[in-house]
């Protein structure tokens, strides 16, 4: 059955340096856009996401980068088979938007009679949809700063016992297990897109998954305080705790956070919690032992290390 969201993916490669996107004619009406579909029941946006490029695409997607950019769509353009199973208040559905690397060669569906590669200008100029036009300018600009999250094919950070990556959705039942197991998959998926745009609930954010070999074994977070100073946050599973994988993913961090910029790091630590005592010990980090109270009301040391 169809699923109550749709998805907006658009592919983009690079000629000489060049940013080009491809944009497509619809075989049914006399319009351009990007690759568009509906979500099945069962999918995430991402899952549904890399059906559709392949289905209309004939590509099989390795990279593809979450957008924060969301359109919604009313309910009422869609045929009553698809809507009949739907929740009696849905009058709208969001667009969740895609951009990924198109590493292939484009085998056209019945839905498209041709497609062009265009710089942002000319695509931005041949779409008919805002929705696409406002994708089409996120994606560009974090192609632009070099910051974008392309989750599947992101060498991410390793060491030669952990590695770090950014969460994707289709590790929403892990995040679910290990780390929310009050909130549903719709909205740790939003919350992974969240985190993947690399802000989060109003302030600098990045969130990755903590692995040794392909399994994720834990998380890792970085926030920004000031253009300076930034919060780090570990979390090994229990199940693979004591075995030296915090230090080595909080090691991982501090390179990536002086490749951020920052100058300064800090982290709270319970005060029962010997271990966390010495690992930041461990790695240099420093307290002048006054105790703190943290959001939970929990007694902390606040550690810091200048990067």
């Amino acid at each position: 059955m169809r699923a109550p969201f749709q998805i907006l993916a658009i592919p983009y490669r690079r000629r000489e340096g060049i940013l080009q996107y491809c944009v497509f004619h619809r075989a049914d009406h006399d319009q351009w856009q990007f690759l568009s579909g509906g979500g099945e029941d069962g999918e995430t946006p991402e899952e549904a996401a890399r059906r559709e490029i392949f289905e209309e695409s004939g590509l099989t997607v390795q990279s593809i980068i979450p957008l924060r950019s969301l359109c919604c769509i009313p309910a009422s353009i869609f045929s009553e088979r698809h809507t009949r199973h739907w929740p009696a208040d849905t009058y709208v559905i969001p667009e969740y938007a895609f951009g990924f690397v198109c590493e292939g060669e484009i085998r056209l569906s019945d839905e498209h009679s041709e497609y062009f590669w265009m710089d942002y200008r000319e695509a931005g100029d041949r779409l008919k949809w805002d929705s696409n036009r406002t994708a089409l300018y996120e994606l560009d600009c974090r192609l632009k700063a070099g910051q974008s999250r392309e989750n599947r094919t992101s060498p991410g950070i390793a060491s030669s016992a952990v590695s770090i990556r950014p969460f994707s959705e289709s590790d929403v039942d892990r995040i679910h297990a290990e780390l929310y197991p009050d909130l549903s998959g719709n909205a740790l998926c939003s919350m992974v897109r969240d985190w993947n745009s690399g802000f989060f609930q109003g302030k600098r954010f990045e969130m990755f998954a903590v692995l040794k070999g392909e399994e994720i074994i834990g998380s890792i977070s970085l926030s920004e305080h000031s253009k300076s100073v930034a919060s780090i946050g570990v979390e090994i599973f229990s199940a693979y705790r004591r075995a030296g994988f915090a230090c080595e993913a909080v090691r991982l961090l501090i390179k990536h956070a002086k490749e951020r910029g920052y100058k300064v790091i800090q982290d709270q630590v319970r005060t029962d919690n010997t271990a966390g005592v010495r690992l930041h010990e461990k790695l240099g980090f420093e307290t002048d032992r006054y105790v703190y109270q943290n959001r939970r009301e929990h007694p902390v040391f606040l550690f810091t290390k200048t990067l």
